[in-house]
Parts: structure tokens; C-alpha cells; sequence
């Protein structure tokens, strides 16, 4: 009989047990002062995603064809409004909903320090290449600039621009975050060391957000990490990173030298 920490294993965390975690621990689901809004936008995303995969699994148990499973139920669901059924949700709206996802396995690997060989199969899952249409918005069927141009771009900007207008562009570029979600971020929004770099795009008193659904922790990695260490070089605490390009209310339209 095998005595000592390897008698007992626990069980492997599951996407509930995720759950339970990041709400208490992240949103503080407890505190009277959490908006109950984003608690229960977590628990239905949770719930929608444990009923299109059948079961409650064991995080390191689900597979990329079990993410793109979730993502197509998400995609063929229904607006329910005061005047009934609508049209289908918006890519958009999905790819929200899936980032709530990834930013719950993500928190709990980093607590429950899973092995990094654990991928999340929620990372990058795209959405509005693959909706064919389904409950996508006039504005979402353009199509994105070629990649000659973001390149063309890109290298203009970083020849051209000040070095803090630079970072606004790498930023927004490396997490595809809006623009005001990027000027807006204070010092303590951004985690850029450990195993998880990230930033959290919430509300505060210099900028809002557009709906509630767009609280949420995107991933830094590649240059949009090194250009938010590069911020955090340069920043004040307490104010927006990027405080020198930025002027209250953070507004949604790049400074005049990127326009």
C-alpha cells in the first residue's frame, strides 16, 4: 500500500470546478459590489458550453473538436427578445462568449498550477472565419485587410510614429483589443510576467466599455508582450499606461498620427 502525498490524487479539475474558481477568486462572485451582470453572463457561458459537449469535463480531457463544437452551438442560437424570436447572435457576441471560456481555463491552470503541456483548447478559436454567415452583422462581413497592408502599415507606423503611438499600434495589432480598450489600461491591468501574461479590459474611472460582455482577460504574447513591458516602462501608476497619448474620456479613434 502506497503511504504519503501519492496514496490520494485528487481528482482532475473540472470546467465546473473551473467555474467555482474563477468566480470566486477572480470575479468574487460573493462581494455585494460584483456586478451580478458579469457573474451570471459567466455562469451561462459555463453552463451553454458543459450542455454542447454533454458532459462536465476534466479540463485537460477536452479537444479543439470539442471547442468548435461549443462555438457552432453558440453560432446557431436565436436572439430572445421582448418581441420574440430574433435573428441568430453575432460572431461577435460568440467570440466574447468563448474568450469567458479560455480566460476560465487559463485562471485555473495558472492556481492550480496544471502542467503547461495542458493547452487550452479555447485559445484562439476563431469564429467569424468559420460562421459562413451565421448571425453575423452587416459590419462583420467586411472583409480584414490583407496582410501586405497590416505589414505596409505597420512598418510605416514604426518609422514614423512616436515611440508611445507605436505601442498603441502593436497593441491593438498583437491582441486584436479595441482602441480605447488599449489607451485606456492602467498599470494594474497588466499582468506581463508569469506563465499566463495577460491583460483584464475592464470599466473604471477613466474609460468604460462598450457592453458588459467586453470584461475580459486577453492573452499577451509575441510583440504585444514586449510592447506592454516596453508601457509599463514608461507609465505612471494609477493612470493609463499610455497616459501621455490619452485624454479623458479615452476616446475610440486612434490620435491623429494613426487615423
Amino acid at each position: 500500500m502506497r503511504l504519503g502525498p501519492d496514496r490520494y490524487r485528487p481528482p482532475e479539475p473540472t470546467l465546473n470546478d473551473a467555474r467555482a474558481l474563477y468566480l470566486k477568486e477572480h470575479l468574487r462572485a460573493e462581494d455585494p459590489e460584483t456586478d451580478s451582470r458579469v457573474v451570471g453572463l459567466a455562469n451561462r457561458v459555463i453552463d451553454a458550453a458543459i450542455a454542447a459537449m454533454g458532459r462536465d469535463p476534466a479540463l485537460s480531457t477536452i479537444t479543439r473538436e470539442e471547442a468548435r463544437q461549443v462555438r457552432d452551438e453558440m453560432l446557431d442560437r436565436v436572439k430572445v427578445t421582448g418581441k420574440g424570436v430574433g435573428g441568430k447572435v453575432s460572431a461577435a457576441t460568440v467570440s466574447r462568449e468563448l474568450s469567458i471560456i479560455s480566460a476560465v481555463i487559463n485562471f485555473t491552470k495558472m492556481e492550480f498550477g496544471l502542467p503547461d503541456a495542458l493547452r487550452n483548447p479555447f485559445n484562439r478559436l476563431p469564429v467569424v472565419n468559420t460562421a459562413k454567415g451565421k448571425g453575423r452583422k452587416a459590419s462583420e462581413k467586411r472583409d480584414s485587410l490583407p496582410s501586405e497592408v497590416l505589414t505596409e502599415t505597420r512598418a510605416r507606423i514604426l518609422a514614423n510614429a512616436s515611440p508611445e503611438l507605436a505601442l498603441i499600434w502593436r497593441l491593438v495589432e498583437g491582441t486584436g483589443c479595441r482602441i480605447a480598450e488599449v489607451t485606456g489600461l492602467r498599470v494594474a491591468d497588466v499582468n506581463a510576467g508569469g506563465d499566463l501574461p495577460n491583460i483584464c479590459i475592464e470599466a473604471h474611472d477613466l474609460r468604460s466599455l462598450k457592453t458588459v460582455s467586453s470584461r475580459r482577460e486577453v492573452p499577451l504574447v509575441g510583440d504585444a508582450l514586449g510592447a506592454a513591458k516596453e508601457a509599463l516602462g514608461m507609465a505612471s501608476e494609477g493612470l493609463p499606461m499610455l497616459s501621455r497619448l490619452t485624454v479623458e474620456p479615452v476616446g475610440e479613434t486612434l490620435p491623429q498620427p494613426l487615423s
